[in-house]
């Protein structure tokens, strides 16, 4: 992802790079015209031939090459312009800025140090020759600064300055907010991976606990009752062996959809183990609801599947407990049901026990 990034930083300055050029050269000819002066060909040379490598190169140049050309660009502009023009030297600023800006992004801290040094040093020699008369100007300052195109170049300077910082800014946003979507995507699968089982999609114990513990609060409140089912598949292990996993696999599919129907919406049905499950009831109004719950689920479950031309059944047995009969805490009451399971396993199985 960082090099991504990094080649779409280095291609859009380019572009910006680009377009800055044209520009700025035409405001160069118009103001050697207006001052009759004789135009500085090696500059406009120089200027043509980076326009021409940055256009071509932008596709055909290693990153690496592209990468140093753009970090050296406002450099090869500053240095030279501030150690003739001084601070006359119209968007030379501007070009040390945006050096060091894209060579703090793109290359690693110690460069960054050495152009953060080498800048200032620049500006302290070219302060110390201009102010000591060692250094002066080739040119009338004063007419080149009530020129309109020195200004144009100056203000062109800054919007390639800004429009550099603005995109690169703008693309560290967009994968900064990429990168916290897949966080927030990452953290949420995470968390889903936690609660659910991925086999049947069923919460897991740990999420129907939670679940207990907020139903038995608002229980409590509404002086209602509720009740935890623990259902363990018999002959499970049998389909396994005879028919495949694969078949394992789509028996827990379909008898954990049957089981979620056979209950209301509210309700919760989890898988807590190879072929064992916990059924939590929201509200149940007395034994008699319980028993008519529990033979559904049983009922429900032994009805026959078929899977690639074969068609098997398993049975289940049942034990199922009351809230606050039975208990108020979770696990007590897992376990009061689960030993009601094992009666009901002990009585013959496909069927149901509620605890004394």
């Amino acid at each position: 992802m960082r090099r991504g990034l990094l080649e779409a930083i280095v291609d859009r300055t380019i572009i910006v790079y680009c377009l800055l050029i044209v520009p700025v050269l035409l405001v160069n000819f118009w103001r050697i015209a207006a001052n009759n002066a004789a135009p500085n060909f090696p500059a406009v040379v120089v200027a043509l031939l980076v326009l021409a490598v940055l256009a071509l190169g932008r596709h055909l140049l290693p990153m690496q090459v592209k990468s140093a050309l753009i970090c050296s660009i406002g450099l090869l502009i500053a240095i030279p312009g501030t150690l003739v023009s001084g601070l006359a030297a119209p968007g030379a600023g501007w070009a040390f800025a945006v050096s060091i800006y894209l060579v703090s992004v793109i290359f690693s801290n110690w460069v960054s140090r050495i152009v953060a040094v080498l800048i200032p040093l620049t500006i302290a020699f070219a302060a110390i020759g201009f102010t000591t008369g060692r250094l002066g100007f080739a040119f009338d300052i004063d007419l080149q600064s009530t020129h309109p195109g020195t200004w144009l170049v100056f203000i062109l300077a800054g919007c390639g300055v800004f429009g550099i910082i603005l995109s690169v800014w703008s693309l560290y946003k967009k994968v900064t907010d990429d990168l916290i979507q897949e966080s927030v995507q990452q953290t949420s699968e995470l968390q889903r991976l936690a609660d659910f089982d991925p086999l049947t999609g069923l919460p897991l114990q740990r999420l129907l606990e939670k679940r207990f513990l907020q139903s038995c609060n608002r229980a409590r409140r509404a002086k209602r009752q509720k009740a935890l089912l623990f259902v363990d598949l018999d002959g499970f292990k049998a389909v396994n062996d005879q028919y495949g996993h694969d078949a394992g696999d789509y028996c827990l599919r379909q008898l954990a959809a049957r089981m979620s129907k056979a209950v209301n919406e509210i309700d919760t049905v989890a898988r807590i183990g190879g072929d064992e499950f916990l059924v939590l009831v929201d509200s149940v109004s007395n034994r008699e609801q319980l028993q008519i719950i529990a033979k559904a689920i049983v009922d429900t479950i032994i009805l026959p599947l078929k899977f690639e031309g074969n068609t098997f059944c398993v049975t289940a047995s049942l034990g199922a407990v009351l809230f606050p009969e039975h208990g108020n805490e979770f696990e007590p009451l897992r376990k009061s049901a689960d030993a009601a399971m094992y009666r009901a396993k002990s009585a013959g199985k496909n069927g149901f026990c509620i605890a004394d």
